[in-house]
């Protein structure tokens, strides 16, 4: 019985090294209806990876804005709303889409200490 030759220097490598995280697509969408637009007034769900430290659910009213140092803000022209939060957590952010929200395509973006983690444009209706 033979066996292949190894290069010289080389381990079998670990499993770990093998499988590498799947990538969690980036995206905002009603978390309701699972559809790509969103409503004032709803709730919306941003997904990606990386978008927060830990899980951290908001335990106060009304909703606080900053949770975590995650912040969710809707940008259309120069107007800029910012997105009550109830829930961050590591490749998800649940957040309530205010009411003064402008209808239209606007731009969404999910920031942790003043970084931009996600932009993408949702179209408010």
């Amino acid at each position: 019985m033979t066996s292949s030759p190894r290069a010289k220097n080389s381990s079998p490598r670990s499993l770990q090294q093998i499988i590498s995280p799947i990538p969690v697509p980036s995206a905002v969408i009603h978390a309701a209806s699972r559809e790509p637009f969103l409503a004032p007034g709803a709730l919306g769900l941003a997904v990606g990876d990386g978008l927060a430290a830990s899980a951290s659910f908001a335990e106060t009213t009304p909703l606080p804005t900053d949770l975590d140092g995650v912040n969710v803000r809707a940008w259309q022209g120069g107007v800029v709303v910012t997105c009550p939060l109830v829930y961050v957590g590591p490749n998800q952010v649940n957040f309530v889409l205010p009411q003064s929200t402008p209808l239209g395509p606007v731009t969404l973006k999910v920031t942790r200490g003043g970084r931009v983690l996600l932009a993408r444009e949702v179209t408010v209706r």
